[in-house]
């Protein structure tokens, strides 16, 4: 984990080739520990958050195919921790983060209607989780962070927070 933490702060302090290189590492470490041991949740599950940093950090150079490419690789891992475990809701909501990445990435790209599938994706992913646990006001806000896409308009964006908080409990 340390690789992480340590691209995690020069990200912070707006070194990204070096923020880049430590998650590049990070990324190397947990697809090792992967191959060794591809039963283990935990690793997959550190596996995936990498490949998000790394391509949050492609996305912040600009390098969108890149960023693409990490997200959609975080996206297969979201997948197969799913199937392994379909009632946990944290990797539903790693699934849901992870389309709605990707639908961010082909938003801008100017890719609107596969953006839409993945943004889409993203909202039914959270609206079950919010469905089966509608007290959790973790689940409401994610549905808030997590499922509006950038760009989205603020009296939009107002719409759905009032929606949700009516949804409340």
């Amino acid at each position: 984990m340390g690789h992480s933490w340590v691209g995690g702060a020069l990200w912070a302090q707006g070194n990204l080739p070096g923020a880049l290189n430590e998650q590049q590492s990070f990324l190397v470490i947990m697809t090792e520990l992967v191959t060794k041991d591809p039963a283990s949740a935990e690793w997959r599950s550190s596996l995936l958050s990498g490949q998000r940093n790394i391509g949050e950090m492609f996305r912040a150079q600009g390098d969108l195919a890149q960023a693409l490419k990490e997200f959609r690789a975080g996206l297969a891992v979201a997948t197969e921790l799913i199937a392994k475990d379909s009632g946990n809701a944290d990797r539903q909501r790693e699934l849901a983060v992870s389309h709605n990445q990707i639908g961010g990435v082909l938003r801008t790209q100017g890719e609107l209607a596969d953006a839409q599938k993945e943004f889409e994706s993203a909202i039914a992913t959270m609206s079950e989780l919010v469905a089966k646990d509608p007290s959790s006001a973790g689940w409401h806000r994610d549905s808030l962070t997590y499922c509006k896409p950038p760009g989205i308009g603020l009296e939009r964006s107002k719409g759905r927070a009032q929606r949700w908080r009516r949804s409340l409990p």
